[in-house]
């Protein structure tokens, strides 16, 4: 790595979705409980997730809320394409990587 190390923040984690709100124009916040990623968290930090088993890639989106203490990471997304679509779809207890 060119001389700069990734600060141990780069992982994987199974996370629960603990829920998912919708708001106007097709905006989703999910709270994902993901401990691992909650302790690393920083402003403008990006967390790559799955949207569906059948949808290999990851799509990176930037948290924006966390508490460390409990252990989950609140991210807002806007549907864009059909791999946000399916995260939307994504009932509470889903494992998301």
């Amino acid at each position: 790595m060119s001389g700069r190390e990734h600060r141990g923040t780069i992982f994987v984690e199974e996370a629960e979705l603990l829920a998912q709100q919708e708001f106007p124009g097709r905006q989703f916040v999910i709270r994902l409980h993901a401990p691992k990623c909650a302790a690393a968290a920083t402003p403008g930090s990006f967390a790559h997730l799955t949207c569906d088993p059948m949808l290999p890639m990851r799509r990176p989106l930037s948290i924006m809320r966390v508490d460390p203490t409990a252990g989950w990471v609140e991210i807002l997304y806007k549907i864009v394409g059909p791999g946000l679509e399916a995260l939307s779809k994504q009932p509470k207890g889903s494992r998301i990587s």
